[in-house]
């Protein structure tokens, strides 16, 4: 039977499978789906819909025009991340109308980190090269494919690069994780543990050395909050340890395909791509001072160039591209949801814990604002906002 909640459903798949180097396209594929529902009325927005999309018009459009007088050189690319904000805004509006529950996401990302796995394996070992190549060559840029993959033998999986890969499957396997201890949804614990596993093994093919951070950073955070609130925690316990062994079984005979990865043991902050990184951080914050107006209203993309989708730091990206007081409501919102973990609000850990995390993973890498992350946030945000309001569960 064809239901509003399933159809919301295929979206979400179809979302989350679509090649993410095409952005652009992603966004007017999300958001002429979302508005069709609504023309059809699938989905009929009501006040605090309209208030939510104005709102978000009146902050957007005026600054950009603004933006386009101060600098005159601007150009369309600041439209892009117009697309970017009105897609997160139909998104959480149209999900306040139309539940996902729990057990159809979760099936979801199941099916999308098997995926991943099986192409990672492929990738990472060689296998099946013309099938494999026809998969990157749909899914990752060509530098990546030709470096990353080629040279340092780093899986790209569904994702257009190995950061992004890793922090992907990363995101997935938290929610995983947190729906089977956590939330208890049904029969999760029974099928998710080998998911996570294979979650665990594309993130360590990937080698991406920010996604292994936010791994340790995840599961040292989901076991302070399960044992903070759990008085029987042995059977939480041997999940983690059994985590720990599978993950060691694989690294150990692997060790020497993972070259890159180990390379954050052994030069840690010495790293040239974590110099080449404060080098760029400092190089944009030079061109922005040529300029100090912008920081109120934002320089916009085209004001840095083509450089300006290599910040590796987003909260540098929101601060520069969006403006300071923007960048004073995401920081508003990041220290809203620490409160809710401190309060111990779990109606709000399935949001709050991956927020969480992407604080120090968005210093070096795109998290909050990468396109299926963003999307997967939304939906965990506009869920435990209505688990709040006992909407659905």
């Amino acid at each position: 039977m064809i239901t509003k909640s399933n159809i919301l459903s295929i979206f979400v798949a179809s979302f989350l499978f679509f090649p993410n180097i095409h952005y652009r396209f992603m966004f007017v594929y999300g958001i002429t789906f979302l508005c069709l529902l609504s023309l059809l009325n699938i989905v009929r927005f009501d006040r605090k819909d309209y208030i939510i999309l104005t709102t978000g018009l009146l902050i957007f459009i005026p600054q950009i025009v603004i933006r386009w007088i101060i600098f005159p050189d601007s150009g369309l690319r600041d439209l892009v991340e117009f697309g970017r904000i009105l897609f997160l805004l139909l998104s959480f509006c149209t999900i306040r109308h139309i539940p996902i529950y729990m057990e159809k996401l979760t099936k979801i990302i199941k099916i999308y980190i098997i995926f991943d796995f099986v192409i990672s394996i492929m990738q990472f070992f060689h296998l099946y090269p013309a099938l494999s190549s026809i998969i990157e060559h749909t899914y990752s840029r060509e530098h990546h494919i030709e470096n990353s993959l080629g040279i340092s033998n780093r899986a790209l999986g569904l994702s257009s690069d190995p950061s992004s890969h890793g922090l992907m499957i990363l995101i997935l396997i938290t929610i995983l994780l947190l729906c089977s201890i956590m939330y208890q949804v049904r029969n999760s614990i029974k099928t998710s543990l080998p998911i996570i596993i294979m979650g665990i093994f594309s993130i360590l093919t990937s080698q991406s050395q920010t996604a292994f951070i936010g791994l340790l950073i995840m599961i040292t955070v989901v076991f302070f909050f399960y044992s903070y609130q759990h008085k029987n925690r042995f059977s939480f316990y041997l999940f983690f340890v059994f985590l720990g062994i599978s993950a060691i079984l694989f690294i150990i005979p692997f060790l020497e395909n993972l070259q890159y990865l180990t390379t954050l043991f052994s030069d840690g902050l010495g790293r040239s791509s974590y110099i080449l990184r404060i080098r760029k951080r400092e190089l944009f914050l030079d061109m922005a001072m040529e300029n100090p107006i912008g920081i109120l209203l934002g320089y916009g993309k085209d004001y840095f160039g083509q450089h300006s989708a290599a910040m590796d730091n987003e909260h540098l990206y929101i601060f520069l591209v969006y403006g300071l007081p923007v960048y004073i409501l995401f920081c508003v919102m990041l220290l809203r949801q620490i409160v809710n973990l401190i309060k111990g609000n779990r109606n709000f850990y399935l949001f709050a814990i991956p927020i969480l995390i992407g604080i120090p993973l968005a210093w070096s890498s795109s998290y909050y604002l990468s396109p299926k992350i963003m999307f997967v946030l939304t939906i965990l945000y506009a869920y435990c906002k209505a688990q709040t309001n006992n909407n659905f569960s």
